[in-house]
């Protein structure tokens, strides 16, 4: 792998480090896409996908305290525990953090299957962040409910919520609508986006709408391999 901005990466530390976040609050997003700007193929991602951009997915969740989806993507996705490869749960618990970083469920409704791939682990911890309209009885017993908003969820309470709580660093990992309310709440701080060597066509984008202004953003990282460009962005807050 090549680091073309600011130099070369070595190996996985190397990797790890240029990810890195402070231990203040951020919220960071990461998502694939290809070259004409598909984020979703047949109403996944996976597709876009390929050994480069799920190693760089694995460091963006090790360094997270939290990892923020909504219900949809969790469905279309088949979301289950975050599986982190030992050395980096290892490098989590010597830094004094969990093993393994904490999912958070975005849902209006609150309906998230019980039975879903997302409850399988009972040692993975897990919030749904919803709303006081929604109905969360059918969540089992060790998921933590965050209430923000009444019928529609307020997505900077539920940040505020998650951040009380201790997770300070968050990483969205979609969809594209959670990030287009997260971007007009001017929330994010970051964007991950992968490039993938593929045309799709007629596919929907990175954001589903119009934003009700542009966002300047500065090129941090610049990584290549085998034609994968993997960028990280600063956004300028508004």
């Amino acid at each position: 792998m090549r680091r073309l901005l600011p130099g070369p990466v070595a190996d996985v530390d190397d990797l790890w480090n240029a990810y890195a976040l402070p231990a203040a609050q951020h919220l960071r997003a990461g998502f694939v896409q290809s070259v004409d700007g598909a984020v979703i193929v047949n109403g996944r991602s996976a597709p876009l996908s390929g050994p480069v951009d799920r190693q760089v997915f694995r460091v963006l969740r090790a360094v997270c305290d939290v990892v923020l989806v909504g219900a949809g993507t969790v469905r279309a996705e088949n979301y289950g525990p975050v599986d982190l490869p030992e050395p980096m749960r290892d490098r989590r618990t010597s830094e004094g953090r969990a093993a393994r970083p904490t999912l958070a469920v975005v849902t209006r409704t609150g309906e998230v299957d019980p039975n879903s791939r997302l409850f399988s682990d009972p040692t993975q911890q897990v919030v749904v962040v919803t709303t006081r309209s929604a109905d969360t009885r059918a969540l089992p017993s060790h998921v933590q409910v965050i209430v923000a908003g009444d019928d529609d969820v307020d997505l900077p309470q539920g940040l505020a919520e998650l951040r009380a709580l201790g997770y300070q660093r968050v990483l969205c990992e979609g969809g594209p609508q959670l990030l287009h309310q997260l971007l007009a709440d001017d929330a994010v701080d970051q964007l991950c986006l992968t490039m993938s060597p593929l045309l799709i066509g007629g596919a929907p984008g990175l954001l589903p709408t119009t934003l009700a202004g542009s966002r300047p953003m500065r090129l941090t990282t610049l990584l290549e391999q085998e034609g994968v460009l993997l960028t990280t962005w600063d956004l300028t807050h508004v």
